[in-house]
Parts: C-alpha cells; sequence; structure tokens
C-alpha cells in the first residue's frame, strides 16, 4: 500500500511542477531571459550566504546516509545490483524535482515580487498557481504540492514507527512476539506523529526546521556510518558512543544558542555577523568534533594492534 500511495504522489507532484514551468515559461519567458530580473543577491552563487553555509547545505544533504529509511529500504531489495539501479535512479529523480521546484520559485518570486516577504517564504508555490494557472490546472497543481507532501509524511512516519519499535523498543527489551511488536510499532508511529506535529507547529518555516533538526542530528551519525563502511577495522564501539553523543550535544548547544555561537566565531575570525554563525555553522561544528573523535580513536585502535 505504501509503494502503491508513493507512486501516485510520484506521478502527480513531477505532472504538477513539470505543468506550472510550462505556464509559468510561456507566460515570462525562458529561465535565461527572466534571470536578469531577480535581484542582485538572488543572482550570487552563494545567495549572499558564504561557502561555509552553502559547505553546511551539501552536508545536509548526507541525511540519506543516516536516514534508516534508506538503509531499510535498499537491504529490501532482492539484489545489490538492482538497489544499486535504484539508488542512481532516485538521485537523477531529485535532481529533476529540485530544478523543476526551484526553477518555479524563480518565476514565483518574480511574479510576487510586491507581496508580503513572509508569503515569499511560506506561501510562494499556492500563491504563485493561484495566479497563473487556470482552474483545472490549478487542482491539478494544488493536488501535486499535497502528493509531495502526502509521501514524505507517510514514508517518514512508518520508517519511524518502525525504527522506534523495533531498532529501539524491541531490542531493549528482547521481545521477540510480533503481536507485541505490531503494538510496539504503532506506539513508534503514534510517538513520531506527535513529535511531528509539535514541530510542526513549533517551527514555522520547513527550511529552518529542516536545517535545524539535520544540524543536530547528522554529526552524530554520519562519520560513525561512513568510518564503518570505509574501515576494514572501525574503532570500538566505546568510540563509536562517543561520536554519536558528544557532537550531537555540540551541535545542540550551537543551535540552542546562537548568540554565543556567533561571539565564539567573531573573536576567533575577527568577523562581524549578528544573528547565525556563517563560518562555525551547528553542522560543521558538530562534524569537526566527530572527526577528532573518530579519528583519535582510529589512531589508538591502530597503536593498540601494533
Amino acid at each position: 500500500a505504501d509503494a502503491r500511495s508513493n507512486t501516485i504522489s510520484f506521478v502527480m507532484m513531477y505532472s504538477a511542477f513539470l505543468m506550472i514551468l510550462f505556464m509559468a515559461v510561456s507566460k515570462y519567458g525562458a529561465p535565461w531571459q527572466v534571470i536578469p530580473d531577480l535581484p542582485a543577491a538572488e543572482r550570487n552563487w552563494d545567495g549572499g550566504k558564504g561557502i561555509f553555509v552553502v559547505v553546511s547545505f551539501m552536508f545536509l544533504g548526507a541525511w540519506t546516509f543516516v536516514d534508516p529509511g534508506f538503509h531499510q529500504r535498499v537491504a529490501a531489495v532482492r539484489s545489490e545490483a538492482a538497489a544499486r539501479r535504484g539508488v542512481l535512479l532516485a538521485v537523477i529523480f531529485w535532481i529533476v524535482f529540485d530544478t523543476l521546484t526551484t526553477l518555479t520559485a524563480m518565476y514565483g518570486g518574480i511574479a510576487l515580487r510586491g507581496s508580503d516577504p513572509e508569503l515569499m517564504g511560506t506561501k510562494l508555490f499556492p500563491l504563485f498557481g493561484d495566479q497563473l494557472l487556470p482552474s483545472g490546472m490549478k487542482g491539478v497543481f494544488f493536488a501535486g504540492m499535497f502528493g509531495s507532501i502526502i509521501a514524505a509524511v507517510i514514508g517518514y512516519t512508518f520508517v519511524s514507527g518502525t525504527t522506534i519499535s523495533r531498532d529501539f523498543f524491541v531490542r531493549l527489551r528482547g521481545i521477540t512476539n510480533e503481536a507485541v511488536i505490531t503494538n510496539y510499532t504503532r506506539l513508534g508511529i503514534a510517538i513520531a506523529t506527535l513529535l511531528g506535529i509539535v514541530l510542526a507547529i513549533k517551527v514555522d518555516s520547513v527550511v529552518d526546521l529542516w536545517y535545524k533538526v539535520s544540524s543536530i542530528v547528522i554529526p552524530g551519525l554520519l562519520v560513525p556510518v561512513v568510518g564503518a563502511y570505509a574501515l576494514k577495522r572501525p574503532p570500538s564501539s566505546r568510540a563509536a558512543l562517543a561520536c554519536l553523543v558528544v557532537p550531537t550535544a555540540v551541535s545542540a548547544a550551537w543551535t540552542a544558542f546562537p548568540g554565543r555561537a556567533v561571539a565564539l566565531e567573531n573573536a576567533v575570525f575577527g568577523t562581524a555577523h549578528k544573528i547565525q554563525p556563517s563560518i562555525l555553522t551547528p553542522i560543521l561544528t558538530g562534524i569537526l568534533v566527530a572527526m577528532a573523535i573518530w579519528g583519535i580513536a582510529s589512531l589508538a585502535e591502530r597503536k593498540n594492534r601494533t
């Protein structure tokens, strides 16, 4: 059922953004014709954010490597070759979809330039679709937007529920009864749903939500996961535990107290940032700490073997 619903959502979301982009190009011209109409800051390669913020978002894309859903789906495929083809196709389709949404946002930003800045950020696609599309197409576009949301909600809810139940409760308590495991899976889905609702209420912007949560979670997971795949004999479980806990705590502190992080960054690099760190970002700081712990533990492990 999950696979079938995701297939329908996939078709709807791609159809919707292909349609609105076609209509936008027909009305406003090709992308290279309208790019000069964008503000200068939006034409910069880094959006005026700086190279370290761009690198931070590149590491945010590494969420895939630490996402339980990625590993579960790859492990469920019948052969290694099929899994490799599936990952490659998924990457290609996400590049296409990100291109569609970015171009649509560019046209929407030009069309709604005089609107409230808050609406430009949080309601750009609905407002642009409502303005540009006729009634029938408008319905298809809104269905496509909901399709992308539903696909993400269904996928992450089930994966989170399974992870909370089987990887946490079941292993912690040593449960083998499938009926009990099913009940814990339902509990896991309920916990994941409630947590998602709370985060959605507390954080208005999906970009801020993604950036902050990923900045906290990824540093503690990325280095141990990549290190476990890359090394024939990774460090001990205690080193892995330190990599999980310490970088996560550091990134969480960086995210929770941005003022102090900015003050430290300004003192070290002589910058004059005021709101958010632009060099020592939470995710880069956490990854550096994780790499230091993993590197020291690897050297110690190698020394002990010799």
